[in-house]
């Protein structure tokens, strides 16, 4: 069999014009035979015949050139019909190194590239070249070929590989994909309108480097990018994080430069909780003095102080919206807290013990408690009531944690397990196994296909819904995990360790390089689902993507 290298250096020579020029002709008669249609050119009298009876293509055929380039072209695709590269995936490992020493033959010769990008749009027309145009494509990409600015409208993809593709600026209108990894595809200003994307594959986290001590807080920050630190938490714009330790200190820290701030300092016994205002402009804190106390971060100072509502308040929460300040308390009440206002709005009754987390749902209108009572309660807080009390944990519910589309809730409990709730139902979708002691940390991230976390077994665990809610995990000998977080996007870990120690994972560099771009892409009527029916249009509106749900009207 030829090499395929010996195939595609056929197409040095070729006027690069030409393939222009085919493609529209191709679509203006709709053939979908391409090389029926280009052999015709091997017999110069019938492909003269057929140019001024069908008047197809507007070229000179006096002048023989583009007769030799278009029998060039039907002669490489009839090759590459009779060669693997025509039928056979070419991004699994068996091909690493064929492809490898392909690329570094043909990096450099535009010719061929410009080749290469002729058999892509060809998938558009014949659908016989599926394969080839795919392993062409992928070859591009890890070339780092410039496919910016790309007009591929209506392309069929199947069984290949994209991952760190640059579609940046370009026309994917109408285009098809199938069993196709985009891990970390670049579809920034792109156009994605009617298109259907299946199967989908995208790399999940990366296991995070081994930390070397006891963690009792794990955190992404939103952008992506200390006695016993019992808790960290990050400002929504990434720019801040604040942390607090058994020394009844809060600490706020500088993401960029990992410098202290401020140290807070107000709180008579232990701090128990802490969150962030929506605007980034207020911290709320509780603790075992009985205090709620809010903190103004421009002055660094204590702005106000909620006491008489009885007893240790072991978790507070930030309304989406910013105007309500929820928290739970040592006897099992929870208390909503109008911050305008200053006063109690309402109080919710029914565990039987202490509420040690509680979490709003994204829209605002549900809030879930986790409590030492072994249960967890879904509120209605637009009535001021109870929804569901949700039974199945053993033990204590130490951490509970809505999914960003509302429909999820994940629970974990010291019975060593993780469950999965359906929102609307009340209903258990999935208990997760795998740690081997007291897990204290769940948390979803943005894009809702991966779930963290944290437990006394002396690991970080990743539990990813694309792969089947299979996890990896971070093992060390002292690592322990007590609350948790994710980013917008994804990107950075801040975990708060046993000791005064603040470890941080930037995924910059390798991971970074499987976080998907959609920055400005315009997305109208299409779908992206991956191998587990999850629709990625929410990931890609998360990543700055606008969705049209009707001609001239944006939803962002």
């Amino acid at each position: 069999m030829e090499d395929i290298f010996e195939i595609l250096i056929q197409s040095k020579g070729i006027d690069q014009f030409i393939y222009s020029e085919i493609i529209e002709s191709l679509k203006r008669e709709k053939i979908t035979n391409c090389l029926e249609f280009l052999e015709l050119a091997e017999n110069l009298q019938n492909f003269q015949y057929y140019v001024q009876v069908k008047q197809l293509l507007e070229f000179d055929i006096q002048k023989y050139t583009q007769y030799d380039n278009i029998r060039k072209v039907a002669n490489i695709i009839k090759k590459i019909i009779g060669h693997d590269f025509y039928k056979i995936n070419f991004s699994t490992e068996t091909y690493n190194q064929t492809i490898e020493e392909l690329i570094t033959k043909i990096v450099s010769e535009e010719e061929i590239v410009g080749f290469l990008k002729f058999l892509v749009c060809l998938t558009a027309i014949d659908d016989k070249l599926i394969q080839c145009g795919s392993n062409s494509l992928n070859l591009l990409v890890k070339m780092k070929a410039d496919l910016s600015q790309q007009c591929f409208k209506n392309i069929k993809i199947q069984n290949t590989s994209l991952i760190g593709a640059n579609f940046e600026k370009c026309d994917l209108s109408g285009t098809q994909f199938d069993n196709v990894d985009i891990s970390g595809i670049n579809l920034d200003k792109s156009k994605l309108f009617h298109c259907k994307w299946n199967n989908l594959k995208i790399l999940e986290l990366s296991i995070l480097d081994r930390q070397g001590c006891s963690i009792f807080s794990v955190c992404f920050s939103p952008d992506g990018q200390k006695g016993n630190v019992l808790q960290i938490c990050f400002s929504l714009d990434s720019t801040k994080f604040a942390s607090f330790s058994s020394d009844n200190s809060i600490r706020l820290w500088n993401v960029k430069t990992g410098k202290t701030i401020s140290k807070l300092k107000g709180h008579n016994g232990t701090v128990q909780s802490i969150c962030f205002s929506p605007d980034g402009y207020t911290l709320a804190s509780s603790g075992y003095d009985q205090t709620v106390r809010l903190w103004n971060f421009q002055t660094k100072e204590q702005q106000t102080k909620l006491s008489g509502t009885g007893g240790t308040k072991y978790s507070v929460c930030f309304s989406p919206d910013g105007t309500t300040l929820a928290f739970g308390s040592v006897y099992g009440s929870i208390y909503l807290w109008d911050i305008k206002q200053g006063q109690q709005q309402s109080k919710l009754e029914g565990h039987s013990n202490i509420v040690h987390s509680i979490c709003f749902s994204t829209d605002g209108t549900k809030l879930a408690s986790g409590s030492f009572d072994k249960t967890i309660y879904l509120w209605d807080l637009l009535a001021r009531e109870q929804k569901f009390k949700l039974e199945g944990h053993t033990h204590w519910v130490n951490q509970v944690c809505f999914s960003f589309d509302g429909a999820i809730l994940a629970s974990c409990c010291r019975d060593k397990s993780i469950r999965l709730w359906n929102v609307n139902t009340g209903r258990q979708l999935s208990k997760l196994d795998g740690h081997t002691d007291w897990v204290y940390s769940v948390c979803f991230a943005p894009d809702d296909l991966t779930l963290a976390s944290g437990s006394y077994d002396q690991s970080i665990r990743f539990w990813n819904f694309n792969s089947g809610l299979k996890y990896s995990n971070i093992d060390d000998q002292q690592i322990v995990v007590n609350q948790k977080g994710f980013s917008l996007d994804s990107n950075t870990l801040k975990s708060g360790s046993y000791y005064n120690v603040i470890h941080s994972k930037n995924f910059d560099s390798e991971q970074q390089k499987t976080i998907v771009q959609a920055e400005g892409a315009l997305i109208q009527k299409s779908e992206f689902i991956t191998k587990q029916g999850i629709n990625l249009r929410r990931l890609f509106k998360l990543k700055g993507a606008f969705i049209l749900d009707q001609l001239n009207t944006l939803q962002n």
